[in-house]
């Protein structure tokens, strides 16, 4: 029996594959998707459980896609948590999820252990 869904949204391969990979070890089902526009249409067709979404993308960007899935009523309740360089300055010592402005964020670079730790403790 597959674990409960995370779709990662993220425009860099190599980042979605590494995330994609440790969440399936921690016995996670992930899912992926390469930009905004696919990651919304992914959110909408599996409902997944947490959502990993990158800022910074091409088209639709993160910020556009938590809006639009926060106004649409069957994705609003699905925990979203950004993935981002802009979170912070690199230099904060404490790795983690953290809360700005009412949103969720992990600061890039991070480790993969964050990553999952956060999915456990968000589904």
């Amino acid at each position: 029996m597959a674990g409960k869904k995370v779709l990662i949204v993220d425009d860099g391969a190599e980042l979605r594959e590494v995330i994609s990979s440790g969440l399936e070890i921690a016995g996670f089902e992930p899912l992926t998707a390469e930009d905004g526009l696919q990651g919304l249409q992914a959110a909408r067709k599996h409902k997944p459980d947490l959502i990993l979404l990158d800022i910074n993308m091409p088209g639709m960007d993160g910020g556009e896609v938590g809006q639009a899935l926060k106004s649409d009523p069957a994705t609003a309740g699905i925990p979203v948590i950004y993935i981002t360089a802009l979170a912070g300055d690199g230099t904060s010592k404490k790795e983690g999820v953290r809360e700005i402005g009412g949103r969720l964020f992990i600061s890039k670079p991070f480790r993969l252990e964050t990553i999952i730790e956060a999915a456990q403790k968000y589904t």
